[in-house]
């Protein structure tokens, strides 16, 4: 149960991140 969540907790982690990234990439963009 624990592992389980852990590893989903990682996978929103990743998720989260990724969106994050990807939020600054286009941040970047419309401040040209």
């Amino acid at each position: 149960m624990i592992h389980l969540g852990l590893k989903r907790k990682g996978l929103l982690t990743t998720l989260y991140q990724k969106g994050y990234l990807e939020s600054i990439e286009t941040i970047k963009e419309r401040r040209r």
